[in-house]
């Protein structure tokens, strides 16, 4: 009976550290930026394209560019996920590090997001969309004033509109976009200012 009972103890024990072992190694690995003068810290899921090593990738080039401009940080989920749908063209987070006045950096824009708080600081939100030869671009943004700057965190995504196809395509679902956004908002909600 001792010898059943160890047996069985062994083979609990064996199938636990083995489920441990498993999700473990399905746990993404992160990835960590900070700002070249040591002002920010951003952790990322590596499955995230940091498009300032390849701005040409798949992902952090579009119709209307997902990282227009001279951002700190842009990274972009890989378009490979929804190679089946033309209608994906780009998902982005970007950090913008900018030279505006607090008054100019907390400005209640057109659309304004609920304020939220990103590691301990208040950050302001903002919607913005612009679109182009029947594709969209839409931004989310929410900036903070932190020791004179203007620092702002943006998701974007870029689509093309699905009636632009013959036959026309569905466009991603509210899951699909969900699963794209997972990780930019992990992101996002990891910054925090060093300094």
């Amino acid at each position: 009976m001792k010898v059943l009972t160890a047996i069985c103890v062994l083979m609990f024990a064996g199938a636990v550290w083995a489920q441990s072992a498993m999700s473990e190694s399905s746990k993404p690995t992160l990835k960590t930026f900070i700002s070249p003068d040591g002002t920010f810290r951003i952790t990322y899921p590596d499955l995230l394209i940091h498009c300032e090593r390849d701005p040409e990738q798949p992902g952090c080039v579009a119709y209307i560019p997902p990282c227009d401009g001279e951002p700190l940080l842009c990274l972009a989920y890989p378009p490979k996920g929804f190679a089946h749908n033309p209608t994906f063209d780009a998902a982005v987070l970007t950090v913008w590090e900018l030279n505006w006045s607090e008054k100019e950096c907390l400005a209640d824009g057109d659309h304004p997001l609920k304020p939220i708080s990103i590691g301990g600081v208040k950050f302001k939100g903002g919607e913005s969309a612009d679109a182009a030869m029947n594709r969209t671009r839409n931004s989310r943004g929410y900036n903070a004033y932190h020791n004179g700057k203007c620092y702002g965190l943006t998701i974007t995504t870029v689509t093309t509109s699905g009636a632009d196809f013959d036959p026309p395509v569905k466009e991603l679902s509210e899951h699909e976009w969900e699963e794209v956004e997972r990780p930019l908002k992990q992101a996002r909600d990891s910054f925090v200012f060093l300094k």
